[in-house]
């Protein structure tokens, strides 16, 4: 199952200054990540990046890789429902994602 969402490689986070988390490049359409809010990477009209929501938490475990999320992944179903908590602007946001089957939301 999976939230619906792509990962910076977690270096390019890191180089960011990201202490904790991982930034969320994109979020999937018609995903659960879409309905719960979660906001992605984006370049405006004039080439400004806009970094999206740092994933910290999923399920109550702490978010510090790509091989993170997987692990707090492993094991559930889609349908089911994960607390997930986002670091966004300086604020630290908890939403519930509904997971989808991995090919759903592509």
């Amino acid at each position: 199952a999976v939230l619906g969402v792509s990962l910076f490689e977690d270096l390019i986070s890191k180089r960011l200054g990201i202490q904790h988390g991982v930034l969320i490049r994109d979020v999937f359409k018609n995903s659960g990540a879409e309905a719960a809010g979660l906001q992605p990477t984006y370049a405006d009209e004039d080439g400004n990046i806009h970094l999206g929501d740092v994933l910290m938490t999923v399920g109550g475990r702490q978010i510090n890789s790509t091989l993170d999320l997987l692990k707090a992944l492993d094991g559930k179903k889609p349908g089911e429902s994960l607390k997930v908590t986002v670091q966004r602007d300086g604020e630290i946001l908890s939403v519930i994602v509904v997971l989808q089957a991995a090919n759903s939301n592509r």
